[in-house]
């Protein structure tokens, strides 16, 4: 129904795995995200390198023996839209913006913000 266009990227710290992420945004026409999702999506990938990396960084820093630090898995960082038909109006799209961070099997946090977007243009609508 809606391709979707994805970034993600690995960072390592002297060949050790940190931070994963993955930002998967809606295809909404063309194949391609709105200019807007896209600007987002390279401000969330700066945020995730210049601020979320160090902390990772810093508290595998901080892990007190060599076991711990053997066993510490990376990270991960997702930002994900999930796009769907908007209720009762066929020229919208309602969106959910889903942020997770995970480690291992375990989701640390989850966010979810639902947003409706125009599908011909892929302008943001408020108050629909």
């Amino acid at each position: 129904m809606i391709s979707t266009s994805c970034l993600g990227e690995m960072y390592c710290r002297r060949g050790i795995p940190m931070l994963k992420t993955r930002i998967q945004l809606p295809a909404l026409w063309d194949g391609q995200p709105a200019e807007w999702m896209q600007a987002l999506a390279t401000r969330t990938q700066q945020y995730a390198e210049q601020t979320l990396l160090p902390a990772v960084c810093e508290y595998y820093e901080g892990l007190s023996t060599v076991a711990e630090k053997m066993h510490f898995e990376p990270l991960e960082y997702r930002h994900i839209w999930h796009a769907q038909p908007h209720s009762g109006a066929s020229d919208l799209l309602t969106v959910h913006i889903e942020t997770l961070w995970i480690q291992g099997q375990q989701t640390l946090a989850r966010t979810v913000i639902p947003i409706t977007v125009r599908v011909a243009d892929g302008v943001m609508v408020r108050g629909r």
